[in-house]
């Protein structure tokens, strides 16, 4: 079925067979610390986007 024929949830559902569950399921027990490598990252490149256009931001948070 192609992209476009998916026009509401009940027809993905109903295409591949899924239910769906009300609330939030994806939420860790508790919060997980940043890595070094993701906070290093962060350091050196949050001060590069931060002064850029809009789009740049949006690029650098990507």
């Amino acid at each position: 079925m192609p992209y476009t024929q998916f026009t509401t949830i009940g027809k993905v559902k109903e295409a591949f067979n899924l239910t769906t569950q009300k609330g939030i399921i994806f939420l860790p027990e508790h919060p997980i610390a940043p890595s070094s490598t993701l906070t290093d990252y962060l350091q050196e490149s949050l001060p590069l986007v931060a002064s850029g256009s809009e789009k740049a931001r949006s690029q650098g948070i990507i």
